[in-house]
């Protein structure tokens, strides 16, 4: 994921409706709905419609946690991408002087940083 996803991804999470988002069961006479309710019955709410697989709890909890986990999930990837690139800084210092050689460690370092996959 390079830096560019993870700006459009904080971008929206700014956005949105400040949290916790919480998950309500309605106990009125819609059956099969719950609501996720944000940040307050105030601000609004979502409703989640039940299939014939029964997994609308869990899609609810699902939406209602992405606001707490999404943004903790970036600032561990970019933690993840200044180790990365601490990595790199580091076995420069033994390439220098040999051009178009890498140590494996960089090149895994590189790989990872340009999203491309590594063994």
């Amino acid at each position: 994921m390079n830096q560019e996803q993870l700006n459009a991804i904080k971008e929206r999470v700014a956005k949105a409706t400040q949290g916790p988002w919480k998950v309500a069961y309605d106990t009125d006479d819609r059956e099969h709905v719950v609501d996720i309710w944000f940040d307050g019955e105030d601000n609004g709410h979502a409703e989640i419609h039940d299939n014939s697989f029964g997994n609308a709890p869990d899609n609810a909890k699902f939406i209602s946690h992405s606001r707490e986990d999404v943004p903790a999930l970036v600032t561990e990837v970019e933690r993840l991408h200044k180790a990365l690139e601490k990595v790199m800084e580091v076995e420069e210092l033994f390439m220098i002087g040999t051009k178009g050689w890498e140590t494996r460690s960089y090149e895994i370092a590189r790989k990872a940083l340009g999203g491309e996959a590594h063994e």
